[in-house]
């Protein structure tokens, strides 16, 4: 008895009467975000940060936006870098086997800790952005400046 109850009432509906569709204008935009991954310093130690951005970073932007330093909200979080401030530019090759980042400035006086966070935010940026499969997150990394050339280094956090 109770089944045909509910089957009744299931049948009658709310009440609601069907009408035509109603236009509403157009479907909300949605803005993606897309978190690109930076190293930063916090008590003299490496750590990755996620930051959102609206639109996906190639090599050079991920590197350039390492570069110009850490966000205020970062800066609150006690995040800073190693990396000498200014504008310089940049250009970042990646082969598939290896990453070359080249600045156009002096890199000579980088300490190690500079240097990681350019290599590791690369890696990071490769394996997000190209070819997973052709470039294994443990690829070497060549920072080089106008100056001076380190030594091909691996992310010591990966």
């Amino acid at each position: 008895m109770l089944a045909l109850v509910c089957g009744l009432l299931l049948l009658a509906g709310c009440g609601v009467r069907p009408s035509e569709v109603i236009p509403a204008g157009d479907a909300p935009k949605q803005h993606a975000t897309i978190q690109v991954m930076l190293y930063w310093l916090e008590e003299g130690r490496l750590v990755a940060q996620p930051r959102l951005v609206g639109e996906a970073l190639d090599l050079d932007g991920a590197v350039a936006m390492l570069m110009a330093g850490p966000t205020p909200s970062e800066l609150a979080f006690d995040l800073g870098t190693a990396l000498p401030g200014g504008d310089f530019d940049v250009s970042v090759l990646s082969d598939g086997n290896g990453i070359e980042v080249r600045f156009e400035t002096s890199v000579a006086g980088w300490s190690g800790l500079a240097v990681d966070q350019v290599v590791c935010t690369a890696v990071a940026a490769e394996n997000r952005y190209g070819s997973v499969a052709a470039f294994d997150r443990y690829g070497s990394v060549l920072v080089a400046g106008d100056d001076f050339s380190f030594e091909a280094r691996q992310c010591p956090l990966l």
